[in-house]
């Protein structure tokens, strides 16, 4: 149905079901732009942004945003560098969608201006390159290309020689008069420079090194109109280019991890993957489904963001990178795109941090909700995967699948963190591993192994004692002896348990009804 308008109800023969921006973005599964046309009830030209709403692989519905083509012209309008410099903006055919002679707006293409052949160059070189990308092009100006990879438009930035070679011829002859003057009055030159340029200058130098130490905050004063101050003008222009390129950088960090940032800005941006071999991290909050049901959306956000600052800090702390958030669950990778020594006692050790953060987390928003937490080490394939047009950096194989499963199989032993045979086998000395059970999960054939690590350094010696005997009833468990192995649920002097409970139940009942063939497997029928 239709949601919402900004305030504006739609009339009785209106279908948004056959919007042109409707039917193409259910058809493309993402983010698609419309061309430009006539807005009906409001008479402006104007683009509609578009996206699906898919939840959990289903389709259930399209959010639609209508920008003028009058916002866009402002936008373009204010990027500025120099008196002179000026910009426009065209769609992926040529159409001139912003410029500074309006009238060439949506009724005339780049082909017919100077523009083309540097539009049709830049087009077909892009074609062969990867789509996100920039040139510059030298002409009766420098005219710089830029593509807006999401809609497939092109900016185009045109700056005069003149704003960029002649301050530097000025600055060059202003610099060969001082030296002439120089030679001529140097004894007054010398007073003069140790006054007004030596500090100057020797300010420029502290602000250089302040800035190839990473602050980009460096702001120098104005205190002459010399050349000196044309130079301090130049590098506070500088500076506040390099603020904005670091700026730019940093707000790409928050949409991918550090590591993978840095592997993109580096180049590795092919669509492809590699086999490698690293551990998995999936969590999820139990029971938040129903925490958000009752609660306004923004909050809802709010805490989210703040459950996942922490998170975050918990993972990177131990090495791991975030690869994606699902709701309120996080697949984090250990072992790319940072090498790790030993993934798996970094994913290990990240969720004991995990779990602790949590328990903040609870005390500081007032909640009683519950982590679980699954790991599993094995061979994925990892890389740029997707479209020429977007990609993401992910990883995909079995192992991923295995890994949401066994987090999802905590909750029936009442444990926060579940980790496979695969990802036990590969942690150091330090670790000690209580054994959950032998599982065949539903739709997988080969059996899995679930153990609970504890780090030994942090367990007193009755705790120690206590998961030995857990060991010892699951090995009866494993073997078939379920009358021994209730036994000693009898004789266990530590508080039960939901993981030892269920055990007791299944020997029970297996005790009253022998499974056929028992291998020491047992088979989930649910996920």
């Amino acid at each position: 149905g239709y949601a919402t308008g900004g305030g504006w109800t739609p009339p009785a023969s209106f279908d948004h079901h056959k919007r042109p921006w409707y039917q193409a973005a259910r058809a493309a599964r993402r983010p698609i732009f419309t061309k430009p046309y006539t807005d009906a009830r409001t008479g402006r030209n104007l683009i509609t942004l578009a996206a699906p709403l898919i939840v959990k692989g289903q389709f259930k519905g399209v959010m639609a945003m209508d920008v003028f083509i009058t916002e866009i012209i402002k936008m373009v309008n204010r990027l500025k560098i120099g008196s002179s410099g000026r910009a426009f903006l065209v769609d992926a055919d040529g159409l001139i969608l912003s410029h500074w002679e309006r009238q060439k707006v949506l009724k005339g293409t780049i082909a017919n201006s100077p523009d083309g052949a540097i539009f049709n160059q830049f087009q077909n070189h892009a074609g062969k390159t990867a789509p996100h990308r920039a040139a510059i092009y030298e002409r009766d100006d420098y005219v710089v290309v830029s593509r807006i990879a999401a809609p497939g438009w092109t900016l185009f930035f045109h700056l005069p020689f003149s704003e960029v070679n002649g301050p530097l011829r000025e600055l060059t002859l202003m610099m060969l008069i001082a030296l002439f003057l120089g030679i001529i009055v140097l004894g007054i030159i010398i007073f003069l420079i140790s006054h007004t340029i030596t500090r100057p200058v020797l300010r420029l130098a502290k602000g250089a090194a302040k800035i190839s130490d990473g602050d980009y905050s460096v702001t120098l004063p104005l205190t002459s109109a010399n050349e000196i101050g044309h130079v301090t003008r130049c590098f506070n222009e500088m500076t506040a280019g390099l603020r904005d390129r670091e700026f730019i950088k940093s707000t790409f960090g928050r949409y991918v991890s550090q590591d993978v940032m840095q592997d993109i800005l580096n180049g590795n941006i092919e669509l492809g993957g590699q086999k490698v071999e690293l551990s998995i991290l999936f969590s999820h909050i139990r029971g938040f489904s129903s925490l958000a049901e009752g609660m306004d959306p923004i909050d809802v956000v709010k805490l989210l963001n703040t459950y996942f600052t922490k998170m975050d800090d918990a993972i990177s702390r131990a090495g791991g990178s975030i690869n994606k958030y699902m709701g309120d669950g996080i697949l984090a990778l250990f072992g790319a795109p940072k090498k790790l020594a030993n993934p798996t006692n970094s994913a290990v050790i990240s969720a004991l941090d995990k779990l602790h953060a949590f328990k903040e987390f609870n005390n500081e928003q007032g909640t009683s909700l519950e982590l679980s937490i699954g790991i599993h080490t094995g061979e994925v394939v990892v890389g740029n995967i997707g479209s020429e047009q977007r990609t993401e950096y992910t990883v995909i194989g079995d192992s991923v699948n295995l890994t949401s499963r066994i987090e999802s199989l905590s909750r029936f032993y009442g444990v926060s963190l579940l980790v496979s045979e695969s990802a036990a086998l590969r942690l150091d000395s330090s670790w000690i591993l209580k054994k959950v059970d032998r599982v065949r999960v539903k739709g997988k054939k080969r059996a899995v192994a679930l153990f609970r690590p504890y780090l030994l350094s942090t367990l007193s010696t009755s705790e120690i004692t206590a998961i030995e005997g857990i060991n010892a009833i699951m090995e009866l468990y494993y073997r078939g002896c379920f009358s021994d192995a209730l036994a000693l649920l009898e004789q266990f002097s530590q508080p039960q348990t939901a993981h030892l409970d269920l055990i007791k139940s299944r020997c029970e009942l297996f005790v009253r009804e022998p499974p056929p063939l028992w291998e020491g497997v047992f088979t989930m029928e649910v996920k």
